[in-house]
């Protein structure tokens, strides 16, 4: 069994994406204002979302892949308020949320708990599915080792629905509550081999923007903490990261970091399969 699932595996497997887009460019056919950080792949504004997200061209991006504040009272920083009352998040949500689809024509969203209230604004297409073995989050049976993304608009006809990312130490991310696995945003993105231009209006440490960058793909992230900004663009210079990024960025095996699991019970997952 596991033997077979290794060719599987390797079939799924995907070169790194060679883009034809220049941020330069598509920066320069806008009104957005000056960045807070620039590359060649990425373009990150230290700014509330709703402020920026409304100078983005509509269909000028390929997809959203974001982890939104949850509305559970974690301290994201001054800038933010996550203790709204139910009606205030959906409110919040629905100004980011219609320019994100304005924007692009398939958009992501993680967030097991907040899932509903996005559906009150527009129901999802499609709900595909993180797989994170050995993780320690509690659900109604026990432990919870998988969460739900939300997909609405365009899928893919060239991909699975689940990726395989397992939630691993990471110093680069040390500083944010709640960071993604670097596997995490390179298994969503992988999803759409098409996309070319990714958006996160919550980049946080910037998961989404690496994870992007390493697949040759082009970035945009918004985050309003200043601090989170700094995390993000400290993982951005990290130029090992990039040397020899991992080519497979697949849906099923996401995260390069798999081959260096030291969590036994994780390994004996892997194992099993």
């Amino acid at each position: 069994m596991k033997s077979d699932m290794n060719k599987n595996i390797t079939k799924m497997e995907r070169q790194p994406k060679v883009s034809s887009v220049s941020l330069h460019d598509w920066l320069a056919k806008t009104s957005l204002p000056k960045p807070y950080y620039k590359d060649e792949n990425t373009i990150l504004f230290c700014a509330d979302c709703t402020r920026i997200l409304p100078l983005i061209p509509a269909n000028s991006v390929d997809l959203v892949l974001t982890d939104p504040p949850y509305n559970v009272g974690i301290n994201y920083g001054e800038e933010t308020n996550d203790n709204k009352s139910k009606e205030e998040f959906i409110e919040w949500a629905r100004k980011w949320f219609i320019e994100c689809r304005r924007i692009s024509g398939t958009v992501l969203i993680c967030g097991q708990g907040r899932l509903p209230d996005y559906a009150k604004i527009e129901d999802w297409k499609w709900l595909l599915a993180w797989w994170k073995p050995a993780s320690m989050g509690r659900s109604p049976v026990g432990f919870c080792n998988f969460e739900p993304v939300a997909m609405w608009g365009k899928g893919t006809s060239k991909s699975v629905d689940v990726i395989l990312a397992p939630i691993i130490p990471d110093v680069s991310i040390d500083g944010h509550p709640c960071p993604k696995p670097l596997g995490w945003g390179e298994g969503f993105i992988s999803i759409f081999p098409d996309a070319e231009i990714i958006l996160d209006p919550f980049a946080g440490s910037g998961t989404t923007l690496v994870a992007a960058k390493r697949l040759n793909r082009k970035a945009i992230g918004i985050e309003i903490s200043k601090e989170y900004c700094k995390i993000a663009v400290n993982r951005l210079s990290q130029q090992e990261l990039f040397n020899n990024p991992d080519p497979s960025g697949s849906p099923t095996i996401a995260c390069k970091c798999i081959k260096n699991i030291t969590n036994d019970k994780t390994k004996k997952l892997l194992d099993f399969f």
